[in-house]
Order: C-alpha cells, then structure tokens, then sequence
C-alpha cells in the first residue's frame, strides 16, 4: 500500500497485463436472447471477454454461434469484425440485411407487385 508524501499526495500506479486484449460486442439496437456465460455486459452496454493476445476472432466469436440477435425490419446475417487476429482491442458488431416484404395483387388477369415495410388490413 502507497502512503502519501510529505505534500499529502498519494501515488497510483497502472498494471499492465501484458498478452491480454479484449474483444467488445457491441449490439448496437439489437437484442440477444441470452449473452454467453463468459461474457461480461459493461456499463455502457458491450459484452467484453479478455483474451490471449494472438487469439483468433473467429475462435472467440465461437461463443456466440447460438445466440439469437434480432433487429426489428431485419435479418442477422452474422458478425462484422476486422482483423483474424487479435492484438489489441476488437469491437465486434452484428451484421444485418434489411427485409423487404412483396404484395402480390391481381387485378382482372394483370399481375402487379408491391415493396412494402408493412401491410396493414381494414376489413369493410
């Protein structure tokens, strides 16, 4: 334990663990189902794991093979991250496709279609 100097000043020191990064998950808007047990949600929202440096993105992102990411309006198509190795801190973030949803009419034998965000029914 530090104690403090002839001016009342105590002395803090950083610890540096060397060979270790950490990966974020950063959902954005979306929502999960369930996080992976080793994953810990942060103040601000991420999921962070700390890994060996050198660790493959791919291998950690494993954990996250069978959790369920939703968005409303679209499909989850996987996970964008940049590097295969990791050797320093990696944000990783969901990638989406945006849905698009097609009304088929018929009107007297003529055939028109339509690209819509959402169809709303009034019965008369």
């Amino acid at each position: 334990m530090d104690k403090a100097d002839a001016t009342g000043a105590i002395n803090l020191y950083a610890v540096w663990v060397d060979g270790m990064c950490t990966v974020m998950v950063d959902l954005g808007d979306a929502t999960i189902d369930e996080a992976p047990s080793d994953w810990v949600l942060t103040a601000n929202g991420t999921y962070e794991k700390i890994v060996d440096y050198g660790t493959s993105t791919k291998d950690v992102m494993v954990d996250w093979k069978d959790v369920k990411v939703e968005l409303d309006g679209y499909n989850f198509t996987g996970w964008d991250y940049g590097s295969a190795t990791i050797t320093s801190t990696v944000t990783v973030t969901p990638k989406f496709e945006e849905v698009n949803m097609t009304v088929l009419y018929v009107f007297g034998g003529m055939i028109a279609t339509f690209v819509v965000g959402a169809v709303i029914f009034t019965r008369f």
